[in-house]
């Protein structure tokens, strides 16, 4: 092979690693990026959970009689959510409170009674009291 050729054939073969250096370069800087604004989607989300839980919270504090059960109720989904979006995992109770939940129409007196006193959600729920989450 002639001297010009071999020398064509680098050429080429050098441009098409540059090209593929720049092209792993560039998918680098979008997948770091993309992590980026994950986290702060992620971040973002969990600012919202806990504003949502901390006004579920003061609603317990506050509520009386049958609007208790929906407070109640409105404080287990919000501790459940934050604690999924810090975690990754729903708590396992949040499942089976969300189905009980639904059943509380029925008995909301009965539910409210056992899940809140004094304003404040029972220690049962989530190993503290709304006050101290």
């Amino acid at each position: 092979m002639p001297d010009v050729e071999r020398f064509a054939t680098g050429l080429k073969d050098t441009e098409k690693r540059a090209r593929e250096q720049r092209a792993a370069a560039e998918r680098r800087a979008a997948d770091k990026k993309a992590a980026a604004q994950a986290r702060a989607d992620a971040a973002a989300a969990l600012a919202v959970a806990r504003r949502e839980l901390d006004a579920a919270i003061a609603a317990v504090r506050s509520a009386k009689g049958a609007a208790a059960a929906d407070a109640n109720a409105r404080w287990r989904a919000a501790k459940a959510k934050v604690i999924e979006l810090e975690t990754g995992q729903a708590p396992s109770w949040a499942s089976s409170s969300a189905a009980s939940a639904s059943d509380d129409d029925d008995d909301g007196e009965a539910a409210a009674a056992d899940d809140v006193d004094g304003g404040a959600v029972s220690g049962s729920d989530a190993g503290g009291d709304a006050a101290s989450d």
